[in-house]
């Protein structure tokens, strides 16, 4: 448990095993980096494992002794997406002192989410590409859960006890929305976009402005 109010230093629920030789292990970076050149330059649907293997620099068959398939790699690469979202979050989150703060923290944390997603293209075609995926969904879900946990726990202590059931339940819910705000602000894009996403935002400070109490007023 880290001593900061709020945070923990837990490993979401998805993370995945890297090999344990180094080698092993810069072959499948290589691969990861690769494969996501060649989304962000030619979109997912045109990805090969041959081309992957090219520009990575490995065999073919070095690539499917770590992935079985194209969706494999793509499933990976959306786990990596997940897994710097968490700890971004839980970055964002560290330190809250104050109920006025709290809520803050969380809309700033759910702007730069939507920048990520603007300023890297790749993002959106990969998980385009694991819409289908029905291992990753339940991954995703269990990623919004780890997110919605995180931000529940750094605004606990200025919610009320009668309220914090409801807090859980309203983090887990803005936390899994928050990708297919980002999504859909993406892909109508311009002034239209951004206004979606503030207005996703707008909400969610509503919801979570109504449970937070200053500390004297704790129940």
């Amino acid at each position: 448990m880290d001593e900061r109010v709020g945070v923990t230093d837990e490993v979401p629920a998805h993370r995945r095993r890297l090999p344990k030789q180094e080698r092993s292990r810069r072959r499948v970076e290589a691969v990861l980096a690769a494969a996501h050149e060649l989304v962000v330059e030619h979109g997912s649907e045109a990805l090969t494992m041959t081309e992957v293997a090219a520009r990575a620099g490995v065999s073919i068959g070095s690539v499917y002794q770590y992935f079985p398939d194209k969706p494999a790699i793509l499933r990976e690469l959306a786990l990596r997406i997940m897994e710097r979202v968490h700890h971004g979050l839980v970055d964002a989150l560290a330190g809250i002192d104050s109920a006025p703060s709290a809520v803050e923290r969380v809309d700033v944390a759910l702007a730069a989410y939507h920048e990520m997603f603007l300023s890297e293209p790749g993002i959106r075609d990969i998980w385009a590409a694991t819409q289908s995926d029905k291992e990753l969904q339940r991954l995703d879900v269990e990623d919004s859960r780890d997110n919605g946990r995180a931000i529940a726990r750094a605004l606990t202590p200025f919610v009320a006890r009668r309220d914090r059931d409801r807090l859980e339940v309203l983090c887990l819910l803005h936390a899994h929305l928050a990708g297919s705000a980002a999504r859909l602000a993406l892909a109508v894009g311009g002034d239209e976009g951004r206004a979606l996403m503030v207005e996703f935002r707008r909400s969610a400070r509503r919801d979570l402005d109504a449970l937070l109490v200053e500390p004297r007023r704790r129940s």
